[in-house]
Formats: C-alpha cells, structure tokens, sequence
C-alpha cells in the first residue's frame, strides 16, 4: 500500500469516528460545540481569543434579552468577561461558547 492510501484510509477512520461520536451526542440529546480555527497563528493575522472573548462581550452586551434568557445571557456575559480577562480554563471557553449557541437561537 502506497503512504498517500495509507494516509486517506486513516482520514476516512477518522472522519467515521468523527461522525459516530457526534451521531452519539446528538441523539443522546448532548449538545456538540464545534471550535474552528484551533492553531491559527496570530502572526498570521488571526486575532487573539482573548480579543474575540472581549468582542463577543461587547456583542451579547448590547442585545436584547427576553425575561426567560435572562439568566443565561448573565451568565454567558460573566463567562465572557473572565475569558477576556485571560484568567479561565478552557472548560469555561466550551461553557460559554455551547451557551452562546442556546441564546443565539432564542
């Protein structure tokens, strides 16, 4: 076997696993946060999350909020505010960005 068949059967695997784990999530009613962009290098242009964390604040800041969101948009905002600080995990990053999914929806 040629390496250049290796390498597509190994992104075949890996684009079927992809595709079961996320058929799994969904059908057990998890939601799935997808994060585009992972190793993009500043030095390329690309900004900072900490820049995107701050422009994301300042969007959901100036949207309205119905009363039933208003909960999940304080605590969207506060999630946001700390990772534009710098000063949170990436567990936080995945809260903010799967509840900035639910409030985008509403």
């Amino acid at each position: 076997m040629c390496a250049e068949t290796a390498e597509v059967l190994a992104w075949t695997k890996e684009a079927e696993q992809l595709r079961t784990s996320f058929t799994e999530a969904t059908n057990t009613g998890r939601q799935v946060l997808v994060v585009v962009g992972a190793g993009c290098a500043v030095s390329a242009g690309m900004p900072e999350m900490q820049g995107i964390y701050s422009d994301l604040y300042r969007r959901v800041s100036s949207l309205p909020s119905p009363s039933s969101d208003r909960q999940a948009v304080k605590d969207l905002l506060l999630w946001l505010k700390v990772l534009s600080s710098g000063a949170a995990p990436r567990s936080i990053a995945a809260k903010a960005l799967g509840s900035l999914q639910l409030v985008l929806q509403r």
